[in-house]
């Protein structure tokens, strides 16, 4: 009993972190268009992966081009946590530090557990192929990494 006391008084309960609807709706979306391809990228698909009911995705994002470009946005911040989580060499790295870093940060993209974002980066290069309207968000992610890299 003393030690619940001890637990109730003056102890921070452990708290979940917080997803948004939008990083559900946007992990579902990365889901979708690695399982099921473009094609297969639709405002019902996503709600059920995400476990929402229907119309749920349309209310965020109420066309399909909101929805890819959506689906973009939270695979490049998935992808930049994973190059977040990997030390980087400082100023001055020689360059074999330089080039472990860049191995590393391909093998954490190569991995199983990346597999869904891997084929979901193809997914939307392959949309942006297609749509003149989605080739200048692709650009400004694509310089993004760039910079990133160069760094």
């Amino acid at each position: 009993m003393a030690k619940t006391m001890a637990n109730k008084v003056g102890a921070k309960p452990e708290q979940a972190p917080v997803v948004s609807r939008a990083e559900v709706v946007g992990d579902a979306a990365v889901k979708v268009l690695s399982q099921q391809g473009s094609r297969g990228l639709t405002h019902r698909a996503v709600d059920r992966a995400a476990g929402l009911s229907e119309g749920a995705t349309s209310n965020l994002y109420r066309t399909r081009g909101a929805l890819v470009a959506a689906t973009l946005e939270r695979q490049v911040e998935r992808e930049l946590q994973i190059i977040a989580a990997i030390t980087r060499p400082g100023p001055g790295a020689s360059i074999d530090e330089v080039a472990s870093f860049i191995a590393v940060v391909v093998q954490a993209f190569a991995s199983s557990s990346s597999a869904d974002l891997a084929t979901a980066r193809y997914e939307l290069y392959l949309e942006g192929r297609r749509q003149d309207d989605f080739r200048p968000l692709l650009a400004e992610v694509r310089q993004e990494f760039m910079r990133l890299m160069t760094e």
